[in-house]
């Protein structure tokens, strides 16, 4: 399938060209870089939000998830009533994990509804009331034709204000404590 799809695809010199080129904007090789920073980082005990879908990231720190939700979807795409986004930021406050992780990925934070516009807005309070942010990843959007750079995890100065709209960002804030 893929050659009849991507025929293109198959003179790409590496795997890892490959890959972005058909996954693109997946986030696969940002996402397995973030992860081993955030466990490089963590505490035995220690848990992780993430607001997107990058459900990759629990694997790849060895953390478990704050919330019982590990992609936003549910709360963003389909939320059933204000009471589903209102329980999970109550669970986020009384349990608050270390890290969250915010993804501005066009596709892993789709919004629906005004529900779900109104959890992304109460989300974002907290996170900026209670985290400090660390860093970020950028998705690389390199044409398939060009070698993509390799990602690294990008340490922020702590007067840093991130673009919460620009496209392709993954951010991570750590718990203020």
């Amino acid at each position: 399938w893929p050659a009849l799809l991507a025929p293109r695809i198959l003179i790409l010199p590496t795997p890892r060209e490959r890959a972005r080129a058909l996954l693109y904007p997946n986030p696969l090789f940002e996402t397995k870089i973030l992860g081993e920073e955030i466990k490089r980082r963590a505490r035995p005990g220690d848990r992780l939000h993430v607001y997107g879908s990058e459900g990759a990231l629990f694997s790849y720190s060895g953390l478990r998830p704050a919330t019982k939700h590990t992609l936003s979807y549910a709360l963003t795409l389909f939320p059933k009533g204000r009471a589903d986004y209102e329980e999970e930021l109550a669970s986020l406050r009384a349990n608050a994990p270390r890290f969250v992780v915010w993804s501005t990925q066009p596709l892993s934070v789709m919004i629906s509804s005004n529900l779900g516009m109104e959890y992304r807005r109460a989300l974002l309070g907290f996170v900026l009331r209670e985290y400090r942010l660390v860093g970020r990843m950028s998705v690389s959007g390199a044409a398939a034709t060009q070698a993509p750079e390799t990602p690294r995890f990008e340490p922020l100065p702590p007067k840093f204000r991130p673009d919460f709209d620009e496209d392709n960002q993954l951010f991570l804030f750590e718990r203020a404590l």
